[in-house]
């Protein structure tokens, strides 16, 4: 007879959707881990959707990058003025 030996394969990371902890997170936006779970907790700011798993709040890397598309800009700011 032969033994079935058990083997735990882990799934194949998907390395362009992984998830990011809150710190990771916080640094590629630049902002503060304090902002992130602030406005999380509270709902008060328009920050990327997280996923809890768990205990454990993270990021798809994704939707982070998303998040930061919509908000490029191309345009200047300032108005130049007639005079």
């Amino acid at each position: 007879m032969q033994k079935n030996s058990p083997t735990t394969q882990q799934p194949e990371p998907i390395s362009s959707d992984r998830l990011l902890t809150v710190q990771e997170t916080a640094s590629v936006l630049g902002l503060a881990v304090s902002t992130l779970n602030r406005a999380r907790v509270y709902g008060t700011s328009d920050l990327p959707p997280y996923v809890k798993l768990g205990k454990a709040v993270r990021y798809r890397l994704s939707t982070v990058q998303a998040f930061i598309a919509s908000r490029t800009e191309n345009q200047h700011t300032t108005q130049q003025q007639a005079a």
